[in-house]
């Protein structure tokens, strides 16, 4: 005998019901949120996605959604800010450009540096940094191995002066 499988009529009973598609595209994002941190902008993109596919997400629901994860402060682009600053193992200017590029606006990027002492953070980074890469140079002429460190130090986003000035400090 075959077993028959019980189908349910309808596959996607939130099609037609607003308020079942907005529960299943929230609980999306709230998964997108578990993973990391993200700005309003990412989670908007996240939805503006999703809607590409699902027939049923319109802009209103997305404002809701977004409206809900904001008064819950789920997405808060300053508390996300000061998190990417603080996580990040990169200098000021790749941080600034990357919060850019994730839509914090340039307020609340100043607003959330204000909390750090930035300069002691990438003071302290970029002799990590050193520390860790002077191994690898070694076999290198001491002028070559300076410049590969000086190009690595300035593709990890720190400001020349601040590498001539640890690297100055480093050899003393």
């Amino acid at each position: 005998m075959k077993k028959m499988k019980m189908r349910n009529k309808d596959p996607q009973p939130f099609l037609n019901d607003p308020e079942l598609t907005f529960n299943r595209y929230y609980n999306l994002s709230l998964r997108f949120l578990s993973y990391r941190p993200r700005s309003e902008q990412e989670v908007y993109k996240y939805l503006i996605e999703k809607a590409k596919r699902a027939k049923n997400l319109d802009e209103k629901i997305i404002a809701s959604i977004m409206g809900r994860l904001v008064e819950y402060k789920f997405v808060d682009d300053f508390s996300f800010a000061k998190f990417w600053i603080e996580h990040r193992k990169k200098g000021f200017r790749i941080l600034q450009f990357e919060l850019q590029q994730k839509g914090v606006s340039k307020e609340i990027l100043e607003k959330a540096m204000a909390e750090f002492d930035l300069e002691l953070k990438e003071g302290n980074l970029i002799n990590h940094f050193i520390e860790r890469k002077t191994k690898s140079l070694q076999k290198y002429p001491k002028e070559k191995a300076k410049e590969k460190m000086i190009a690595f130090l300035i593709r990890k986003g720190f400001d020349y002066n601040q590498i001539k000035k640890a690297l100055d400090g480093a050899k003393k």
